[in-house]
């Protein structure tokens, strides 16, 4: 950090300092410590016995890369400024005219609830945000829920996330989730900070939308009696959650519609395999179809209530469980077990408006 606060509250920056002085963190109030990078630059970071996240030499290093990368674009950068209202310190602000957005470079792995706090944040004064990622989580490459949330989509890119590393921005494009595994593959893209145009960039990202999740099965790959133990001996504890409800319900696997057996097993969505979310789903079908036939509005408000604990902090929630929820439906239409109150065709108009209206549906058996 660049500025901080004196014993007096008053803020100032780092090149102000007095060496016989102590000073505080602006955000959390806790004693800093005074710290001085490869090239000379002064900065503070937080004392090492605190329980906060120690700023490195490589992050305080890498914002000034992109702040000068910035500037030289012909960009109105500013390194760290206090923003009172909301008494937070973003690492990067770029002023547009009337409109400000910022940069956060977060090279230290932190808890996906600090990056969605100091997000919604900058967000409630008019804000957006931008997260790079360092080298920590750039070698990472399995799905976690930091990756979720941040990820966006480009329709030519596909899902992909931003790093800063050694000098480099770099893309990770075309993200998917292997079929059997959370390890997600990508392609790299590697562009030198020297050449990087930030223009190019800003039109990327405000043409991106949040991530979208991998729906579709793959049918040339077939669920074997093999990948029903391991699903079951390598079960999370919700996963275990869902096949203790499926046990009580007098059911096993074999029982669900065939077509939930099918990779990949995650999506970008949930917390837990597909066949988890959909199984909650069709034994909700069930359980509502001892009382006759079912209110398709009834059916999806409540499946929307089981899924909510289970899905990842994806930014848009409600049109991600949407897009599951078409889903599902189609591969309950192609069971037989299914009888719909309602034409085809008129659900696919039905779709397109986003309302699903009074569709009747009734389970056999």
């Amino acid at each position: 950090m660049n500025i901080v606060r004196t014993k007096t509250g008053e803020l100032i920056h780092a090149t102000q300092i007095k060496e016989d002085e102590v000073y505080f963190c602006p955000e959390c109030g806790e004693e800093v410590t005074k710290k001085v990078s490869r090239n000379g630059v002064v900065f503070f970071s937080h004392m090492p016995k605190k329980h906060r996240q120690e700023e490195t030499i490589a992050h305080q290093e890498g914002k000034h890369l992109l702040l000068a990368s910035l500037k030289s674009h012909g960009f109105h950068a500013e390194l760290e400024p206090y923003v009172a209202s909301i008494e937070q310190i973003p690492d990067i602000v770029v002023t547009e005219g009337e409109r400000a957005w910022c940069i956060e470079y977060q090279c230290s792995v932190i808890p996906t609830e600090e990056i969605m706090e100091r997000t919604r944040h900058l967000g409630e004064i008019g804000m957006s945000v931008d997260w790079v990622l360092g080298e920590n989580y750039e070698t990472q490459h399995k799905l976690t829920d930091t990756f979720s949330y941040l990820m966006k989509y480009h329709p030519q890119l596909g899902n992909f996330l931003i790093f800063f590393v050694n000098g480099e921005m770099i893309f990770h494009t075309q993200i998917k989730v292997k079929p059997r595994s959370q390890q997600m593959t990508f392609q790299v893209v590697r562009v030198p900070l020297l050449s990087f145009s930030w223009k190019k960039w800003r039109k990327m990202v405000e043409d991106s939308v949040p991530v979208k999740a991998h729906l579709k099965p793959v049918d040339t790959i077939e669920w074997t009696p093999r990948d029903t133990m391991l699903f079951k001996k390598l079960a999370s504890p919700l996963t275990r959650s869902f096949l203790v409800k499926l046990y009580r319900c007098r059911q096993t696997l074999e029982d669900l519609p065939s077509r939930f057996l099918t990779f990949p097993i995650y999506t970008e969505t949930f917390k837990v395999p597909n066949l988890v979310w959909k199984g909650h789903a069709w034994i909700l079908l069930e359980q509502m179809a001892f009382k006759g036939d079912i209110e398709m509005m009834d059916f999806v408000r409540r499946v929307e209530e089981v899924w909510r604990p289970l899905m990842r902090p994806v930014p848009n929630p409600q049109s991600q469980m949407e897009a599951c929820l078409w889903e599902l439906l189609d591969e309950l239409l192609a069971d037989k077990k299914i009888r719909l109150g309602y034409p085809k065709s008129k659900m696919n108009r039905l779709q397109s408006k986003g309302d699903f209206g009074k569709i009747l549906v009734s389970v056999e058996g």
